[in-house]
């Protein structure tokens, strides 16, 4: 499961790792952009994804990045899926303090 933060349209890095990804066997759902953080748990659960992976290309959309992990904490799902971000402005940092 793989989209872009909600109000980001870039998609250009998330395609790239979605093509890495499919190359070395993994099965991808691509979301598309700008996915809302109820979208990537409704898809998530219909699906029955392992991992939600999401992309951020500005620094104003980072914060839709912790939206999600917040949302599946709200609905006691957070334990349930590996939670992957980056993009562009990600750092190592960032990426801590979103999981968090």
């Amino acid at each position: 499961m793989f989209g872009t933060a909600l109000t980001d349209i870039h998609e250009i890095g998330k395609n790239i790792v979605i093509t890495l990804m499919k190359t070395h066997s993994f099965e991808v759902i691509d979301l598309g952009a700008n996915v809302s953080p109820t979208t990537f748990v409704e898809k998530a659960e219909a699906t029955q994804a392992d991992v939600i992976a999401m992309s951020a290309l500005m620094t104003t959309t980072m914060t839709y990045q912790k939206d999600v992990i917040d949302y599946l904490k709200e609905k006691g799902l957070r334990d349930k899926y590996i939670v992957l971000v980056g993009g562009g402005p990600v750092n190592e940092e960032r990426a801590e303090n979103t999981n968090t």
